[in-house]
């Protein structure tokens, strides 16, 4: 009953002061919601199980190569083949690739992602099939891998959930394959748009030598088996693998990461930077209540004075104050779910490159969370007041008619409002060293331009065209049908992207150069139809650009990148220079260099340019994996009406053949720099709302100080006090409190400098400008938060304010 009885009366008193309520609703609203709105977007990311069985016993196996700078890189067949037969730590170990295949559904062709995979994925993952079987050692032998299993989600967009699809082909990229059986739903491995997984079907030794590591490798650790005791077993096994074969391995180690970091580790020093800031929030509302309470409680004292007259005991007073607190948090917190849940889907629609972003929902532990967050600040912002109505002297207070003891509570407000421009700093520190970073690679040129340009991509298959001649035939028609599109003024082709990841990563061999097997330097390898360097006006540098005339039965001919001419020609020409891709190969062919151009950036922004070779697929030996996939760039001035026509080409020359991948060519960059930009969004909203709260809290102090000190002012300015001077001095005390949150915060920035280290371009931890910036502008906001209240109180009518006091 006392607690219903505290409610009601909390709330009549909450009624009553309804500015005071609205303010600090909203207050808690806006810092609850942020912190659930990133608590989700944490949880669903990095902290939420994988959707399998024992999920913590699942390692992602990677190679490692501090020589050519692989901390997490593919593995070999044959590597794998190895450690299964060799360890004991795990209870079962896979390797799959990620693969993209044209399928058939209706009349219009369409693309779908699968896997190629070993037989014991699924034992590693720990899923079931729904329907049919699991793959079997027979599925993998040379030769077969004709059978498939179906995701849930493919086989209920192709059959409607037929179980009876199972035993039935399908044509995969002009194949026929037979569907052996459905997973059960759920499994979204390796990517949650994976609609199939098929076997290898062939021997490691056909798939490439051992130095090809183009597979990813994932493991189940046996029950009882730690990582760090797993670790230590492949190790062992590696340094092996490195003296048996020494040509390949020498330099190469074993990592084994759990599979929650492998698939998210890109994103996690920025969400847990994120959730940082969301805490440093927090404190600032806390502050900003905190400060808010004491003030109204100081308007409260004749009418606490007057209960405890009465007979109201310290405990009851305690917990009525702590009541209206918690009553406010609780208030606060269902607002910022609401406010949470409209960000989260407006988070659903920005394009930003976050893995597990499907996942992200406002679910039980978030809830859980907010309860939590909500009674701690509750707590925190409440205790204070509660505090000081246990030691109001009722008769002190009555005796000074109410108007409470002059200066109670002013240590501890000034002490709120220096905390909050220490946490307003150091958020704003983090936001302007991201900005900066990210005001620098948005300044860096591509190597190529994006204006008026458009992407798509065609992926002739294997079996439609099982010849490299007859798929140069196809490409060569087809960029010439595009190109004399009405509209369309250039249009070439590349076999990847730039700004799409180191993707095909050959070893090479320059004429003449005596290099130690195994240690051969690495160049991106870049397959090129028609004027792809024109289309895209990559500066031709020196030579001459791959044309006509590289077609199949001319001289082999190269375009390499300026990074690659500087590392193997330094200060002479490359020009003439012949050059061997993939020197493991037997009778791999000389390639003479024929033009050099400028660098572009093939992994992302952030990184160097890297070397690149560029061939035309007439002469290219290899370049490509599962078809003969390209991206086409179209320059044009009317995108939709080329794309539609592009269609329509490709529809006659080739039915079957899907176009997907359509896109801006910008968009390549805004993809580079969704991450960063999403950080820095979000890191600029929270110092935003922090400066406005410390700001708040500044005037609030500000106002409170001056009416304290109304009498004392008003005595000045009647003994002859100059209003001006007075002015300044009201102010010079806000600056005070906000000069000494300032370096507090600056310092304490410095200190966690290192949290965004990893994730800044070009721009110091401790960048000088940055700081710098940063206390100006809290200086200011603090100026002018402090100069109406000065402005007020030097305008004040001496005999006006005596007479009132």
């Amino acid at each position: 009953m006392s607690i219903a009885r505290d409610l009601r009366y909390a709330a009549r008193g909450l009624r009553r002061d309804r500015v005071f309520t609205l303010v600090v609703l909203v207050t808690l609203a806006v810092g609850i919601g942020i912190s659930t709105a990133v608590f989700s977007v944490v949880r669903g990311v990095i902290l939420k199980p994988l959707p399998y069985l024992e999920p913590d016993r699942i390692v992602t196996i990677w190679s490692t190569n501090p020589l050519r700078g692989w901390s997490r890189g593919g593995v070999s067949r044959q590597d794998a083949d190895d450690w299964s037969r060799d360890t004991h730590s795990l209870a079962a170990l896979a390797t799959y690739v990620p693969q993209q295949a044209n399928v058939a559904s209706g009349d219009t062709p369409a693309r779908i992602e699968y896997a190629l995979v070993t037989p014991d994925l699924f034992a590693v993952l720990g899923v079931k099939v729904r329907y049919g079987r699991p793959f079997g050692p027979a599925d993998n032998e040379p030769g077969r891998g004709t059978a498939v299993i179906l995701s849930h989600a493919f086989w209920r967009q192709l059959t409607g959930g037929d179980p009876a699809i199972v035993g039935r082909p399908i044509s995969l990229d002009g194949r026929p394959v037979t569907v052996i059986g459905v997973l059960e739903t759920g499994v979204a491995f390796p990517s949650p748009t994976t609609a199939l997984w098929a076997p290898f079907g062939t021997t490691p030794d056909a798939t490439g030598p051992r130095q090809a590591r183009w597979v990813q490798a994932i493991g189940r650790l046996r029950a009882g088996v730690g990582l760090a005791q797993a670790q230590a077993e492949f190790d062992a096994v590696g340094k092996r693998l490195a003296a048996t074969y020494p040509e390949t391995n020498r330099d190469t180690g074993i990592l084994l990461e759990p599979e929650l970091h492998a698939e998210t580790g890109g994103a996690r020093a920025a969400l847990l930077l994120l959730w940082g800031a969301a805490a440093l929030l927090l404190i600032v509302v806390v502050a900003n209540v905190t400060n808010l309470l004491l003030a109204r409680a100081r308007g409260r004292e004749r009418e606490i004075a007057l209960r405890a007259s009465l007979g109201a005991g310290g405990a009851s007073l305690l917990r009525q104050s702590l009541t209206e607190s918690l009553l406010l948090a609780g208030g606060g917190a269902l607002l910022g779910v609401l406010l949470s849940a409209a960000a989260l889907t407006l988070l659903s629609r920005i394009s930003v490159d976050l893995p597990r972003l499907a996942e992200v929902r406002i679910d039980g532990w978030v809830l859980v969370y907010t309860v939590a967050v909500a009674l701690a600040i509750g707590c925190a912002f409440g205790l204070r007041p509660a505090w000081r109505a246990l030691r109001v002297d009722p008769a002190e207070i009555l005796r000074r008619g109410g108007r409470g003891i002059r200066g109670a509570g002013d240590g501890l407000r000034r002490a709120l409002v220096v905390a909050q421009v220490a946490v307003t700093v150091v958020v704003l520190v983090g936001a302007g060293l991201l900005f900066r970073s990210f005001d620098r690679l948005t300044a860096i040129d591509p190597g190529f331009a994006t204006a008026g340009r458009v992407t798509l991509r065609l992926a002739p298959d294997w079996v439609t065209y099982p010849e490299r001649d007859r798929a140069a035939a196809l490409w060569n028609d087809l960029i010439g049908r595009i190109g004399a599109i009405g509209g369309v003024e250039r249009v070439g082709a590349v076999n990847r992207m730039p700004l799409t990841g180191n993707w095909w990563t050959t070893e090479y061999a320059v004429d003449g150069k005596v290099l130690e097997r195994g240690r051969e330097p690495t160049a991106n390898f870049r397959v090129v139809v028609g004027p792809y360097f024109e289309t895209m006006e990559i500066p031709l540098l020196e030579g001459r650009l791959l044309d006509q005339r590289d077609g199949v039965g001319a001289g082999l001919s190269t375009v390499i990148s300026r990074a690659l001419a500087r590392r193997e020609w330094p200060g002479r020409s490359p020009l003439g220079a012949r050059i061997n891709f993939a020197p493991e190969m037997k009778a791999a062919p000389m390639y003479t260099v024929v033009g050099v151009v400028d660098d572009i950036r093939s992994g992302s922004l952030a990184e160097a340019p890297t070397p690149v070779a560029y061939v035309s697929l007439a002469q290219a030996r290899y370049g490509h994996f599962g078809d003969w996939g390209m991206d086409v760039v179209v320059r044009t001035a009317d995108p939709r009406v080329a794309l539609d026509a592009v269609r329509r080409e490709v529809h006659s020359l080739a039915p079957n053949l899907p176009v997907f991948a359509v896109k801006p060519l910008s968009d390549l960059l805004r993809e580079d720099l969704s991450q960063r930009r999403f950080t820095l969004l979000l890191l600029g909203i929270f110092g935003t709302v922090a400066a406005l709260l410390a700001a708040v809290g500044l005037y609030g102090l500000m106002t409170v100080t001056v009416t304290q000190r109304r009498s004392e002012l008003a005595l000045r300015l009647a003994l002859g006090a100059d209003s001006r001077s007075l002015l300044w001095d009201v102010v010079a005390r806000g600056a005070g409190l906000a000069m000494r949150g300032t370096a507090i915060g600056l310092l304490v920035a410095a200190g966690l400098s290192r949290a965004v280290a990893s994730m800044l371009y070009e721009v110091r931890p401790l960048d000088p400008m940055t700081y710098g910036v940063v206390a100006v502008v809290i200086l200011a906001i603090a100026l002018a938060s402090a100069w109406a209240p000065a402005h007020r109180a030097s305008r004040t009518e001496p005999m006006e304010a005596l007479n009132g006091d």
